[in-house]
């Protein structure tokens, strides 16, 4: 399409407003972002009660005397559809006097500041705070604010008036976060690791979400802290040491989530997640903060020390070894000691310690047996 010339809208008396030029990709004009032609309105020239500065979502502007109105809508505030945002407005001009805020934005963006579209109204002697709340249904893309200010009374969006001014904005509503990152089924939740290496592995459930652009990529952590450890284009992890792990699916844009960031062994899936608009970031992309948890266990007897020969005087001796200090008893497994004897190692005893009481001669091992806490040992006989 040619680009044309399309009149803009009617300046306030002693100010000129430029020309909008659209062209086939878009819409601009000078110090804004909008095609339609917004009622003029206007707070006086040279009066003494003005806006000094406004704050809301990325926009913080100070400004003075801007006799009766000022187009800031270069400047934009970046809200999600259903948030709310913190505001805060500052006044210039005597301490003694009640000054009336309004905000209006122009959420279904149809050129004008509709009967629903006031989002704040505040009165006070200074400094004001409050809350923008965004339409949960509001379209993506750019609004017009307008923010006025009153000594004396509430104006309306369109008027012209002697106490106070009027300042326009921009208003940009991200377009919805449709990433999903779905769930995963661990193979294994329970690995008995054999002290060398493991595989952790995980299937994607089907049900994610990965939006044109965007890829998907699966990542281990470990410990409560969620450090990563590995990504992967597959959700499996070769690992050389029992512990906790979780695996994770991330659906992301490259071109707004630089991996390139994670550092291995430092970086926690906190970072990564605190990055996305799930997480209070800004960024569109999808963590599955479930993941899939594995466990790792490498239930270690270790070795003991002692061993000879005793000789039995009387009724009974006392065989005893000492630990190493050696085994591992992973959480949820319980240690104890195991009297056998002979070749064959039929269990005599099993006790709490290394220690057991014989009666007759014969050929006897000790042994440290760790083993689920769960497990029934009363089908020893």
């Amino acid at each position: 399409m040619l680009p044309q010339r399309i009149p803009a809208r009617t300046a306030p008396p002693g100010r000129t407003r430029s020309l909008i030029l659209a062209t086939g990709f878009g819409l601009l004009f000078s110090g804004g972002l909008f095609a339609q032609a917004y009622c003029p309105s206007d707070g006086g020239n040279g009066n003494l009660f003005n806006i000094a500065r406004v704050q809301l979502a990325g926009i913080d502007n100070s400004s003075g005397d801007n006799n009766g109105y000022a187009d800031f809508t270069a400047q934009a505030a970046t809200v999600d559809a259903g948030g709310a945002y913190a505001i805060t407005l500052d006044p210039n001009g005597p301490f003694f006097l009640r000054y009336r805020w309004r905000v209006f934005i122009d959420w279904n963006n149809d050129g004008a500041f509709g009967a629903g579209e006031l989002a704040l109204q505040q009165t006070g002697f200074g400094q004001e705070s409050g809350t923008i709340t965004v339409p949960p249904g509001a379209s993506p893309g750019t609004k017009r604010m307008r923010v006025n200010m009153s000594a004396f009374t509430y104006r309306g969006a369109c008027a012209t008036y002697a106490t106070g001014e009027v300042e326009d904005y921009s208003v940009i509503v991200s377009p919805p976060c449709d990433a999903e990152a779905g769930t995963l089924t661990v193979l294994k939740p329970v690995i008995c690791f054999n002290g060398s290496s493991a595989t952790l592995a995980a299937t994607a459930d089907g049900n994610s979400n990965v939006p044109e652009g965007y890829e998907t990529i699966y990542v281990l952590t470990s410990g409560p802290e969620l450090v990563i450890l590995q990504a992967n284009s597959t959700p499996n992890f070769p690992i050389t040491e029992d512990g906790s792990y979780t695996i994770y699916t991330l659906v992301y844009d490259p071109t707004t989530l630089d991996l390139s960031i994670i550092e291995f062994g430092v970086t926690t899936g906190f970072d990564v997640n605190a990055l996305l608009i799930q997480g209070g970031g800004s960024i569109c992309a999808s963590l599955d903060v479930q993941g899939g948890a594995v466990s790792v266990l490498y239930p270690d007897a270790g070795t003991l020390s002692g061993g000879g020969d005793v000789c039995l005087s009387g009724d009974a001796v006392t065989l005893t070894a000492t630990a190493d200090g050696n085994s591992n008893t992973p959480d949820g497994y319980s240690l104890a000691y195991v009297l056998t004897s002979g070749s064959e190692l039929t269990i005599q005893q099993l006790g709490a310690a290394p220690s057991f009481d014989v009666t007759s001669g014969g050929l006897y091992t000790i042994h440290t047996f760790v083993f689920p806490s769960d497990l029934d040992l009363s089908v020893v006989v």
